[in-house]
């Protein structure tokens, strides 16, 4: 079983991101909040499981399993917030949609939503005691003179929203 886990259609949490919640939270933070997750592509079907159970399941084709981008607590509220990103394979997208994943006071992750990305710079998660927001950065546009505008994405209530261009 523990080759299954592990097999290439797999992935977890990363050293990195271990090592950064070992040196951020300490180890009894990692017991106590951390989820075990896991991700992969079957039969061009994506999945999330979060502590074994599948949270998130959508079409995908041409891809590899979804990463764990970021990983957030929002203590003030008592929400966990995980984003995943899609591994698009080719070379037109550096990155995929952003799958957003909630875990209210109930105890339960459910899908909070999708932001369709398909590279340049990676997003920047800034998250709070009660704050979180998804900043996608300007990208130009090769062989021209504009470019793609940024982009905000905040937690508003019970949705992921885009905040207004001024």
């Amino acid at each position: 079983m523990q080759d299954k886990i592990l097999s290439k259609k797999s992935s977890r949490i990363s050293m990195a991101s271990l090592f950064v919640s070992l040196t951020c939270f300490g180890a009894p933070a990692l017991a106590d909040g951390l989820p075990q997750i896991s991700s992969s592509v079957e039969n061009g079907k994506c999945s999330i499981k979060v502590n074994d159970k599948v949270i998130d399941t959508y079409k995908c084709e041409y891809t590899r399993p979804p990463s764990l981008l970021s990983y957030s607590y929002l203590y003030e509220l008592d929400e966990r917030l995980l984003v995943f990103i899609d591994q698009p394979m080719g070379n037109a997208c550096d990155g995929g949609p952003l799958h957003i994943i909630r875990k209210k006071e109930d105890g339960d992750y459910k899908p909070l939503g999708t932001i369709d990305f398909c590279g340049g710079h990676y997003p920047e998660v800034i998250s709070g005691p009660k704050t979180f927001s998804i900043n996608i950065p300007s990208i130009p546009v090769e062989g021209t003179d504009k470019t793609i505008p940024s982009e905000k994405w905040v937690l508003s209530g019970d949705h992921i929203k885009k905040n207004k261009q001024r």
